[in-house]
């Protein structure tokens, strides 16, 4: 019983960890996007 317990909080642990995990995800891949096009525009400048 208490073990079925334990199981259902880590699979609600692991989703919230994916979910976080995907959102960071699309937060670093934005950031490397804007900082390739800001170096770009950076060598254009120079």
């Amino acid at each position: 019983m208490a073990d079925g317990g334990l199981s259902g909080e880590h699979v609600d642990l692991i989703c919230e960890l994916c979910a976080f995990l995907r959102i960071w995800e699309e937060i670093l891949l934005f950031q490397f996007i804007v900082m390739k096009g800001f170096s770009r525009v950076v060598d254009k400048e120079l």
